[in-house]
């Protein structure tokens, strides 16, 4: 199967693929430095999208991600020289779903693991079935802390590859704590609006740890009904303060930023108040014309991993192009979780989805760095011990969550276009 066909067999069992024109001819034959100690079955992966709420915008890219994975674990050689299995991806479309029957259906195909980018709510509900299966776990949006307050519920088979709410709290809160109240503003104070929803529940008392010990305060927080935004801007305007954080998805932000956009206009049309805003992961795309010229000057979005490199790029859209230059959200992580799985289930000689999961933080913490999958596999059939650097950038994994890990920041040009993203480190130890 070639890369640019493989796009269109997503929602099929994918198991055979050919080399990328510009490597060198790998196939997915058994290696004569396989692990002596062969299950003599593939690794079997599942999949769940997320078919509505705020995860379904980036559902292409990210089921992209994965089978663009696979197929470069294959023409790697595969793991134990066999190609990698690909359930069916199960797309989940009713928010009261706890994926039961699709448990079932890969503990029957003999699944170690799935990758997973549905709503936090059905991934807790899920995760007690997972669980029970033995299939490891890898998320490539969950961030809500709440899910990891029953440790029985998850028993050590969750693992999440993006910066969680403590992450992005700590980032954010951090920036409201250096103010010094320059151009009146209330020194280290965040006024927060959000989606009220699990994660935008999560985010807040996250940002609320973050501020209040070092003599910081939260305002707010002004939560919103999913789709129905409504924001109090004379109230958030008046406490001043040195940061707004705004939570949710793409098209409520429309309203939001436009509120505060237009609560803040003096009687010349010009803003009275330059506050620092800050967006998250799922409303930091271009926003155009759905909002006046320089409304986003204050404005800097958030997004998952780093800048994606030339080579994601170039995969990505050759495999699809109706996604645009802009249009890889989640993708690395994405990608890397199919890597780590991959590269686990190596280290680990079995396929048995406990014991993948007890290698998965050990092949992005060991010896020599890997950054692409030949040299990870090579490395491991070698018996090496190696550390992998994948598409997302450096994430070192404490508890299930990264300890270490990196997000991008977005800033907007005057017609709010993206005008350019960095990445930056997000370290949580000690």
């Amino acid at each position: 199967m070639s890369r640019s066909l493989a796009a269109g067999f997503v929602g099929v069992t994918l198991t055979a693929c050919t080399r990328r024109t510009g490597r060198g001819q790998q196939s997915a034959s058994p290696s004569p430095d396989a692990p002596t100690k062969d299950p003599g079955v593939p690794l079997v992966v599942g999949t769940v999208g997320g078919g509505y709420g705020l995860e379904a915008q980036f559902e292409k890219q990210i089921a992209l991600g994965i089978s663009e994975a696979r197929i470069d674990v294959d023409n790697a050689g595969g793991v134990f020289g066999r190609p990698v299995e690909l359930v069916e991806r199960y797309v989940v479309t009713d928010p009261a779903d706890d994926l039961a029957g699709y448990v079932t259906t890969l503990a029957d195909r003999g699944a170690s693991a799935a990758i997973v980018s549905c709503d936090e709510d059905v991934l807790a509900r899920a995760m007690p079935h997972f669980a029970d299966a033995g299939i490891a776990v890898v998320s490539v949006t969950s961030t809500a802390m709440g899910i990891r307050a029953d440790a029985a519920a998850t028993r050590g088979l969750l693992f999440r590859l993006t910066v969680s709410d403590r992450g992005l709290a700590r980032t954010f809160g951090q920036e409201a704590l250096a103010t010094t109240g320059d151009q009146g503003l209330v020194p280290r104070s965040v006024a927060y609006v959000s989606r009220d929803s699990t994660q935008g529940r999560s985010l807040e008392q996250e940002l609320r740890d973050v501020v209040a010990p070092n003599y910081g305060s939260l305002v707010g927080p002004f939560f919103f009904a999913p789709d129905a935004p409504a924001l109090d801007t004379a109230a958030l305007l008046a406490a001043k303060p040195s940061l707004i954080v705004v939570n949710g998805g793409a098209q409520e932000s429309v309203a939001i930023l436009r509120s505060l956009h237009d609560g803040n206009l003096g009687p010349d049309g010009r803003p009275v108040l330059r506050i620092p805003v800050r967006l998250g992961y799922y409303n930091s795309g271009a926003y155009g014309d759905q909002l006046p010229p320089e409304a986003l000057a204050q404005v800097t979005g958030t997004r998952a991993g780093v800048v994606p490199s030339a080579e994601h790029v170039d995969m990505m859209l050759a495999a699809d192009t109706s996604l645009g230059l802009g249009g890889f959200d989640f993708s690395e992580e994405a990608y890397d979780a199919l890597v780590v799985l991959a590269l686990s289930a190596q280290s680990a000689a079995t396929v048995e989805g406990t014991q993948v999961a007890q290698f998965i933080p050990a092949v992005l913490d060991g010896g020599d760095e890997a950054s692409t999958v030949e040299d990870a596999l090579v490395a491991l059939r070698d018996g090496g011990d190696i550390h992998y650097v994948g598409r997302s950038g450096t994430i070192l994994l404490q508890d299930g969550d990264p300890v270490t890990a990196q997000v991008s920041s977005v800033t907007y040009a005057e017609n709010n276009q993206v005008q350019d993203v960095q990445s930056s480190g997000v370290d949580l130890r000690g």
